[in-house]
C-alpha cells in the first residue's frame, strides 16, 4: 500500500521500487513502458540489503 502511495510523487515512481507497481499495469493493459532501469535496479539492490540483513540477524539464532 504505502509504495502505491509512494509511486503518485513523480521521483519516488522514477527512481525507487514504487516505480515498478505503476509499470505492471502499464505492462497488463498492453500500453507503452519506458524503461526503468533506476527502479529495477533500485529494488534488486534494496532486495539484496535486505536478505543481508535477514542472514545476519539470524545467523545464530534457532528457528
Amino acid at each position: 500500500m504505502l509504495l502505491s502511495i509512494g509511486a503518485n510523487w513523480n521521483p519516488l515512481n522514477s527512481y525507487s521500487p514504487a516505480g515498478i507497481t505503476g509499470q505492471a499495469t502499464s505492462i497488463a493493459s498492453g500500453a507503452e513502458v519506458p524503461t526503468s532501469f533506476w527502479a529495477i535496479t533500485t529494488s534488486l539492490v534494496l532486495s539484496l540489503a535486505l536478505v543481508c540483513l535477514a542472514v545476519m540477524l539470524f545467523r545464530r539464532k534457532e528457528l
